[in-house]
């Protein structure tokens, strides 16, 4: 139950920040939990930057509280509620995370990145109120940006410091970057919603599973809730709008480029977008220029900013985190680049088309769905005699398919320069980068729906519906994950878990670990280990290379056959342990 009050808190905090930004500043309803979540996640970087995490939680919290206050009673609710879009939608919003917050509860992450970064990220947070630094051993990856993290430690810190509360957190990001698609839907077109909703249940189980705590769909449902926001308000905009739009923008660019090196790529595109349909602002000649000089100062220059000084607090709490994988340095690039050889350079490029073009590629089907879904925007606009518009869908299409070779050609560069080289032949991660662009790309194809005229009729929101659900065909058995909890206790956490439990294993001591790799390589149940375990000292093995540690294994506080087998077994008789040989789980304690 305290849980639920906890969230009710934070949603009060959400939608107090929602009725200032909608009373005040006149920004949507639709678009204010994206650009909430976005300023959080800003105020806590700099919140870290200057090591006042905690300060910064209160402030941010209180200041969302006293507004929703100020609201209830400026407004005489419940006095004299009546109905209006905006509660609609503010109230879908609540609804849909209430219905995540009950799916969720008791869950756990599971994948192996979790354990490898994010989640480690973010308990290291936790535990310490400040942003990881040089004395925390456990962070590899020490020039990974903090975008999401940042945001889901504010709501830990708000709701609670399980599993689940983390996979509250970027849920919240996730349904918040969704809505600016409701923005679409009118009175006249409310069915719709239909559509998004399939674009939203694809975008939820095609890449990342909600469970996880990877980014690879948060960054570009960002990158398309700015697209969004982007052309909802470029309609024949006055300098006061113009103005408007430059400020909604500005956290949301700014989160892109926190949340993960990559996010450039989706803020380009839609600066881009931006000065597309700056001849289309009604504004004075004069002034365009300096309409044009803020957004280049608020929505460009301000978020590389923040990278730079992500990058040089990188550079001042960690000794070597510009070398790190994926830093974002001349030196890094150097040295991975130096890694591959011409034969090496040019498989990559092989592989990747071939991969590009195999029609049972995850990826290929999205790609499809996005094609006629255009197609059949330029078709029916042609038919009913409005070319112009039919014209410019030509142009968007060709527009998604520069974006498509843009991407490939930015993912192929990542495997030369910013990936180490067994990882970059193997290509390590494809599918996951392209179904990050799948996701960006298909919702620009459902915003080129839901935006034009022609489309707004039942029959063709049918036909649009049918054709938006055919990515999710492929994936379909994936939906259970939306509506129904997961049983963790067979999976491989959930076993390591109950037997540390049941044995008492102590955290923070040093462990070594064997495993035959039927339930989990050894390089998992490491990750793994070390992140339940809370201890940099964890050494994982298999088979006969347990004979390495027969000299050793009295240095370790606790070793653990988690998958015993012949060669446990043997190891275990040899070394003068037998009453533990020949079980199914053993932890021996050698403190």
């Amino acid at each position: 139950m305290m849980l639920y009050i906890r969230i009710l808190i934070l949603l009060a905090v959400f939608m107090g920040y929602t009725a200032l930004l909608n009373y005040k500043y006149h920004i949507r309803v639709e678009f204010a939990p994206a650009i909430i979540s976005c300023v959080i996640s800003v105020l806590m970087l700099f919140a870290g930057i200057l090591n006042v995490f905690i300060p910064a939680v209160r402030l941010i919290t209180v200041g969302g509280l006293v507004s929703f206050a100020y609201t209830v009673i400026k407004q005489k609710w419940p006095t004299k509620f009546t109905i209006r879009r905006e509660y609609i939608i503010a109230f879908m919003w609540i609804l849909i995370l209430g219905y995540f917050a009950v799916l969720i509860r008791g869950s756990h992450f599971i994948h192996y990145d979790n354990f490898s970064h994010w989640a480690i990220i973010i308990k290291t947070m936790l535990i310490n109120n400040r942003m990881p630094n040089f004395q925390d051993s456990l962070v590899m990856f020490q020039a990974y940006p903090l975008g999401s993290s940042l945001f889901i430690y504010y709501v830990c810190k708000i709701i609670g410091d399980t599993d689940a509360c983390y996979i509250f957190g970027q849920i919240v990001l996730l349904v918040s970057f969704i809505f600016p698609l409701s923005s679409f839907v009118s009175k006249k077109n409310w069915s719709a919603g239909v559509i998004i909703s399939a674009f939203s249940v694809y975008a939820l189980i095609s890449n990342i599973s909600i469970y996880d705590l990877l980014v690879d769909t948060v960054m570009p449902l960002a990158g398309l809730s700015l697209f969004c926001i982007i052309k909802f308000e470029s309609n024949s905009l006055d300098e006061n709008r113009v103005n408007r739009l430059i400020f909604e923008i500005m956290p949301i660019s700014i989160f892109l480029l926190q949340v993960k090196n990559s996010g450039v790529f989706f803020c380009l595109i839609c600066w881009v977008y931006f000065f597309i349909r700056f001849k289309s602002f009604e504004i004075r000649n004069r002034r365009k220029i300096i309409v044009l000089l803020k957004f280049a100062f608020y929505d460009i220059v301000l978020p590389l900013v923040t990278t730079y000084l992500w990058k040089k607090h990188v550079q001042l709490v960690f000794g070597s985190g510009d070398t790190f994988k994926h830093a974002i340095s001349l030196k890094n690039y150097k040295n991975i680049f130096g890694e591959k050889t011409p034969e090496n350079i040019i498989d990559i490029g092989k592989k990747m088309i071939v991969k590009l073009t195999d029609i049972h590629n995850e990826s290929f089907a999205p790609m499809l769905a996005t094609t006629i879904l255009v197609i059949v925007l330029i078709v029916l606009n042609w038919l009913i005699k409005e070319k112009r518009q039919a014209i410019t869908h030509v142009k968007n299409l060709l527009a998604v398919y520069v974006i498509i070779a843009t991407y490939v050609i930015s993912v192929y560069l990542m495997y030369i320069f910013s990936m180490p080289l067994g990882e970059a032949v193997d290509l390590a991660g494809y599918e996951r980068y392209m179904l990050t662009l799948d996701i960006f790309i298909f919702g620009m194809a459902i915003v080129f729906v839901l935006s034009d005229k022609a489309a707004n009729n039942n029959l063709m929101v049918i036909m649009f519906f049918i054709i938006s659900i055919l990515p999710i065909w492929p994936i379909k058995n994936s939906i259970v994950s939306l509506v129904k909890r997961q049983d963790y206790s067979i999976t491989t956490r959930g076993q390591l878990q109950k037997l540390l439990k049941d044995n008492g294993v102590a955290a923070e001591k040093s462990y070594l670990i064997y495993t035959n790799g039927n339930n989990g390589s050894p390089g998992y149940i490491y990750y793994l280990a070390r992140f339940e375990l809370w201890s940099n000292n964890v050494t994982t093995t298999a088979s006969d290379d347990l004979n390495n540690y027969s000299d050793s294994w009295d240095s370790y506080d606790y070793i653990i056959m988690f998958t015993p087998d012949e060669f446990s077994n043997a190891w275990l008789e040899k070394n003068g342990f037998s009453d533990y040989a020949n079980t199914e789980k053993t932890v021996i304690s050698l403190q």
